[in-house]
């Protein structure tokens, strides 16, 4: 499926979700360094990776999280988070500003801290302008 083709679940993304207003925390790739953007293959849907939950189910097409990128509203729920797992050493701290149109967003749970939420953009194939914050530890 390409990008123009894809269309979301139904009941995705859920009616409790909202519009984004203000600013995000994503991580991104750690060879990213301080003030550098954050490039387009940093915001692949996670039904479009190689690795990873969504990667692994032949019904990703049909799950409406696998439609959302992983983002957070407190950046200190990040820098905690790279301090026990080392998946998430391994990364940059990118800073985001979502507004009402670009897409619905849910706080859903998250190992790494409590200000995770769920970001279904639209159009899907949008990439939003992202620098980094902080270099990977």
């Amino acid at each position: 499926m390409s990008g123009t083709e894809l269309s979301l679940p139904n009941d995705c993304p859920p009616t409790s979700s909202r519009p984004p207003a203000g600013t995000y925390y994503r991580l991104v790739g750690g060879h990213l360094r301080v003030g550098e953007s954050v490039p387009a293959e940093d915001w692949t849907l996670p039904l479009r990776k190689r690795k990873g939950e969504c990667a692994e189910r032949a019904d990703r097409y049909d799950v409406c999280e696998c439609f959302a990128h992983s983002i957070f509203a407190d950046a200190n729920d990040l820098m905690e988070g790279r301090k026990t797992s080392s998946w998430a050493r391994g990364k940059a701290i990118a800073q985001v500003e979502l507004w009402h149109d670009m897409g619905r967003i849910e706080p859903t749970y998250a190992d790494l801290g409590s200000s995770h939420h769920e970001w279904w953009p639209s159009p899907l194939d949008l990439i939003p302008q992202a620098v980094v914050m902080q270099d990977k530890t």
